[in-house]
């Protein structure tokens, strides 16, 4: 069997305990339209196929989440807040990916996206690090002339 089509929501399924590993196509609208029924959730149990949709899926999400980072980078370059949302925004990338998509992607891609996003967790962290040191030496030239 390579996909599996239920009208049921996710929700009655899990209800229902019916267990089906694979990939769960996602739906703008929680439900496809195949021909003249609506069918609420398709998932896909052979890896093979699932690697298509997963691919793109975790694909689109990197690279809206790279442009959104590189955006954030940009525009917080003196807010230690920003550069801590950053290193959030990654890890729950990074958390999305080892749940959902890990089973289905290949070494190689996992890995490209891996060695970027380390890139970034470090471009961040060292520029976190520098507006700390930043305002403490500014917080020490205030008082020394206040003296």
């Amino acid at each position: 069997m390579k996909f599996v089509i239920t009208k049921e929501s996710k929700e009655e399924i899990l209800k229902n305990s019916i267990v089906i590993d694979g990939y769960h196509l996602p739906s703008r609208n929680h439900s496809f339209i195949i021909g003249d029924e609506v069918i609420k959730n398709i998932t896909i149990t052979n890896r093979k196929l699932a690697h298509k949709f997963a691919s793109r899926a975790a694909l689109k999400k990197y690279n809206k989440l790279i442009k959104v980072l590189t955006d954030m980078y940009i525009d917080e370059e003196d807010n230690p807040n920003g550069m801590m949302e950053i290193l959030n925004q990654i890890e729950k990338f990074k958390t999305e990916i080892k749940i959902k998509y890990r089973k289905y992607l290949k070494k190689k891609e996992l890995e490209e996206m891996a060695s970027k996003l380390k890139f970034m967790q470090q471009q961040a962290k060292e520029k976190q690090c520098e507006i700390y040191y930043n305002n403490i030496r500014q917080k020490e030239n205030t008082t020394n002339r206040i003296r």
